[in-house]
């Protein structure tokens, strides 16, 4: 884009209108200010994670485009980080990123349609770092080069904040 977005505005036929400006910071567009008109091909879809939820094993990572088919349960777990941490909830400003840990994988499981990952984690404790912490913040991260066939990113990155998993209700 050529701007900073500031005014986005969705039209009637579903087109979008941007107002941009750069405000003073350094927009990457190069430009101070834009108006641009973005539609949609009606066919292009970039691959992109759609949502992340909790399950009673871990989370669920829903996609927009189907992993690629050559895409093995190796190659998914060599693409694929998660991390988590809590943040000091106080009315004093801002927070260290407290107990940052790597999550340990259990299994990832990929749909039949490959459009969604199940990712049972080792543990699901929600340890009791601080006396005022926070919900603890999930951060995914899928290598996406290496997972779909076109138009990918680098990445592709999800957060979900959590106090407690689901139960199992099965």
């Amino acid at each position: 884009l050529e701007s900073g977005v500031m005014r986005p505005l969705f039209l009637r036929d579903g087109s979008l209108l941007l107002g941009q400006t750069g405000r003073g910071w350094q927009a990457k567009g190069g430009k101070v200010a834009s108006l641009q008109h973005v539609r949609w091909d009606g066919k292009t879809i970039a691959p992109q994670i759609k949502a992340m939820t909790a399950t009673a094993t871990g989370l669920r990572i829903d996609l927009t485009q189907p992993l690629a088919s050559n895409v093995s349960g190796d190659n998914l777990l060599a693409a694929f980080t998660l991390e988590s941490w809590t943040y000091r909830d106080a009315p004093d400003y801002g927070s260290d990123e407290l107990d940052l840990q790597p999550e340990s994988i259990k299994a990832l499981r990929l749909s039949e349609d490959r459009k969604s990952i199940s990712v049972a984690l080792s543990s699901l404790a929600q340890k009791n770092v601080h006396p005022q912490q926070t919900a603890r913040v999930y951060h995914a991260r899928l290598k996406a080069q290496a997972l779909f066939e076109t138009n990918a990113p680098d990445y592709l990155d999800a957060y979900y904040t959590l106090r407690a998993f689901p139960a199992d209700h099965e």
